[in-house]
């Protein structure tokens, strides 16, 4: 029986980038002065400007400063496919050089760190090469426990507000669906097309879906920085050999 592929990950659209005054402009223009989303909104820059305030940031404590925080906290990240394809690269790449550099590591080691040149009399010693090894592999490995994860959705509108909302609810007192569709005009003021912005509907918060996306996304953030957190125990406790052997294992 032939083994059961995987369906490709579906690869979402990402909107050209629009400048801070353009999206002002477009989400100023979608909310009604005394809808639920120009309230949500208002209890959020009412909170950061007082908070500017006590901060004496007297220059950010206006009301175009907490919105210029929205606008940053909720763009796409990236500009451009072109940029995310090269933000997409490093992680293959990165697992090339990781077998290479374990493969260096486990030769030194046979040598006990110490290589005769071929018809030579004096043997080189290689442990600072050998340690400074050691960390690129570390540090491959950690990056790899963020970066290499092929079942991971690309970035939809979600992706780059729920913090937002989770911001929205736990600061400033704003209810879930009053919070969502806050996030739905903002998104579409970054360029999001309706279709895209389904996810914010009464049905989709009806089904819980947001509420699920955004524990899903937490739990992820912790368990990557929970495994990150292990790495670094395990290896930053063993010796410097010991821990190339541990290097070389494969997760």
């Amino acid at each position: 029986m032939s083994p059961i592929k995987k369906s490709a990950r579906k690869m979402h659209r990402m909107p050209p980038r629009v400048d801070f005054a353009t999206w002002r402009t477009r989400l100023k223009r979608s909310l009604s002065p005394r809808s639920r989303e120009a309230k949500a909104l208002e209890s959020w820059l009412e909170r950061e400007a007082a908070i500017n305030k006590s901060m004496e940031k007297t220059e950010a404590a206006t009301r175009e400063s907490p919105l210029e925080t929205v606008y940053l906290w909720t763009r796409p990240q990236l500009a451009s496919e072109a940029e995310r394809a090269q933000h997409a690269s490093v992680a293959p790449m990165l697992k090339d050089l990781r077998p290479a550099i374990e493969g260096v590591l486990g030769a030194i080691k046979a040598c006990s760190s110490e290589v005769l040149p071929e018809g030579g009399l004096l043997p080189i010693g290689l442990c600072e090469l050998a340690s400074n090894l050691e960390e690129v592999a570390f540090h491959i490995r950690t990056a790899l426990i963020f970066l290499d994860r092929p079942y991971r959705r690309s970035g939809d509108a979600l992706s780059y507000c729920w913090m937002f909302i989770q911001q929205l609810q736990q600061c400033c007192d704003v209810s879930e669906m009053d919070a969502i569709s806050l996030c739905r005009l903002i998104m579409k003021a970054h360029g999001f097309l309706d279709d895209e912005l389904e996810i914010f509907s009464k049905m989709s918060h009806d089904a819980g879906t947001v509420r699920k996306r955004i524990r899903k996304e937490i739990k992820s953030i912790f368990d990557a920085s929970d495994s990150a957190q292990e790495l670094y125990r395990k290896v930053k406790n063993l010796g410097p050999f010991d821990r190339t052997s541990y290097m070389g294992k494969q997760d």
